[in-house]
């Protein structure tokens, strides 16, 4: 009896690990089963890659397709049975233009297609319009500014007559888009009526990302335009002038104009300014002298040319009375549009700092003009100082011999130094 049981026993545990090696077995073949399939789709998707390579021109009609595709647009693109393609603008609220609604002035109809228009991604022009015997209006039609059909500018290159000629086309803009609104009056009350409203266009719209490339945004404001004129003041360019304000506000999508809008800008101004900028300086000191106490300007002006000019405050003043003794000044500093010689009075304080004495402005450095400087310097402190330190400039010399008595000249050591000859 018990000899049996064991042998049921061995056979249920043979039995077993028969089992398992067949589930083992089983499992090994799965698994050479999804590699083989795997290396089955590589062979497959290396087969497909070598054959595009074989074919480069299917390759590069498929980038260029992609490069073809449109982007995405913001606003609704619609397709008509015939197949020709439109844009309608997504406005909401009051601002759609609604036929039968009535405006009491013409301007009020504009303002407001105009408003829609800019909300909707393009731009209005006013069009045609017709006129009572009185001179009223009667029909007027604003309407999209893509309106019209491009004219052709054909110019013989060839023919000596045309060949310097060039013609701009102004109107590669244009495609004849029909998007308008009319504006009819009524005789009795002196109203406008809204008579016709067309909201399909034939061309993409603006973007809202670019709507301040629009003629409309890209109207500079006073502030901006003062921005610009303070910038060039300081020595800023438009370009910096125009990233440092866009920096300011938080975008370009919040500044008026471009770039070259703010170039243009400048360059007007400059061109306003012509040769009346020395007139507009000379303005300046002498309203200066008017509001400022114990301001001197002096200027000298030959063949209605600004040549010299001379000018100290009250501060400059109170360093002549108390650090005047020694007094230096040179002609080395040169302004690069007009070419005049900065010349500045420099004294040394206390603590061993130089401090401005008065300042003065030369087109040509002679003994005239020297000796008229120095007599406006005289006139404004009224006492000779005891020493007077320049570089070794023959006009200076004569100058000085002409102008002051008592004070000593004297050379600077450090030019004295730089014209001494190295060994």
């Amino acid at each position: 009896m018990d000899e049996n049981m064991d042998l049921n026993k061995q056979d249920m545990n043979m039995n077993e690990n028969q089992l398992n090696n067949f589930m083992e077995a089983v499992e090994n073949m799965d698994l050479n089963k999804q590699v083989f399939e795997k290396d089955n789709e590589l062979e497959s998707d290396t087969e497909d890659v070598l054959q595009e390579f074989a074919n480069p021109n299917a390759v590069i009609e498929e980038v260029t397709d992609c490069m073809k595709t449109p982007r995405a647009t913001l606003y609704e693109q619609n397709e008509t049975p015939g197949g020709s393609i439109y844009w309608e603008p997504h406005v909401e609220g009051i601002r759609i233009p609604v036929e039968g609604t009535w405006y009491d002035t013409v301007d009020e109809a504009i303002d407001m297609y105009s408003k829609y228009a800019e909300m909707g991604g393009f731009e209005v022009k006013k069009s045609g319009q017709r006129l009572t015997k009185s001179g009223v209006v009667k029909h007027k039609y604003i309407m999209c500014n893509r309106e019209g059909v491009p004219k052709g500018i054909n110019v013989d290159t060839l023919d000596p007559e045309y060949s310097e000629k060039q013609k701009r086309n102004t109107t590669t803009h244009v495609t004849g888009c029909k998007a308008r609104i009319k504006l009819v009056l009524d005789i009795v009350s002196g109203r406008y009526k809204l008579d016709q409203f067309y909201p399909k266009h034939n061309h993409m719209l603006i973007p809202k990302e670019y709507k301040h490339f629009t003629k409309k945004q890209r109207k500079m404001t006073q502030a901006e335009k003062m921005f610009v004129v303070k910038a060039a003041t300081n020595k800023i360019g438009a370009t910096r002038a125009h990233n440092l304000l866009s920096s300011m506000k938080g975008g370009y999508e919040y500044v008026h104009g471009t770039t070259d809008d703010f170039k243009n800008h400048q360059r007007d101004v400059n061109v306003f300014i012509g040769e009346s900028d020395a007139q507009m300086l000379i303005n300046k000191m002498e309203n200066r002298k008017m509001y400022v106490p114990n301001f001197t300007f002096q200027y000298r002006v030959e063949n209605s040319e600004l040549v010299s000019m001379f000018w100290a405050d009250e501060v400059a003043k109170c360093n002549y009375k108390e650090f005047g003794d020694i007094v230096s000044f040179d002609a080395t500093f040169n302004s690069n549009n007009y070419n005049m010689k900065f010349v500045p009075f420099i004294g040394i304080d206390n603590h061993g700092k130089c401090v401005t004495l008065g300042s003065g402005m030369l087109l040509h450095e002679d003994t005239k003009s020297y000796t008229w400087l120095l007599t406006a310097f005289m006139t404004a402190f009224l006492k000779e100082p005891t020493m007077i330190m320049t570089d070794q400039d023959r006009a200076m010399k004569r100058a000085i011999e002409a102008v002051f008595t008592k004070a000593k000249h004297r050379l600077c050591m450090w030019h004295i130094m730089q014209n001494i000859p190295s060994k």
